[in-house]
């Protein structure tokens, strides 16, 4: 299985396949149907408390070594679920919900 990373904004494109969404929070302001993604892993986000961490919510803000550092470690405690990505049936990444 090939995959590609993008940014939740980033326009569709025709060979896009199926595109989930990773991250802890839903981004702001944007309408169900204008949505690029058609699966929502929320999961597979950083935790709440690395957010916090990277922005500086609890003190000084994370650098971004320690965050990628703490990132992967979060990451390989998910392996099962992030297996569950060859699963995922190819669909045409323009069609909506």
């Amino acid at each position: 299985m090939h995959l590609k990373t993008k940014r939740w904004n980033d326009p569709v494109e025709p060979d896009d396949g199926t595109r989930i969404l990773v991250c802890r929070y839903r981004p702001r302001g944007v309408r169900k149907e204008d949505e690029t993604w058609q699966e929502w892993w929320k999961d597979l986000g950083p935790t709440a408390e690395l957010h916090a961490a990277f922005h500086g919510k609890h003190g000084p803000p994370l650098t971004w070594g320690e965050y990628r550092r703490r990132y992967l470690a979060e990451m390989r405690a998910q392996k099962e679920r992030i297996a569950e990505l060859r699963l995922v049936k190819p669909i045409d990444a323009r069609r909506r919900r």
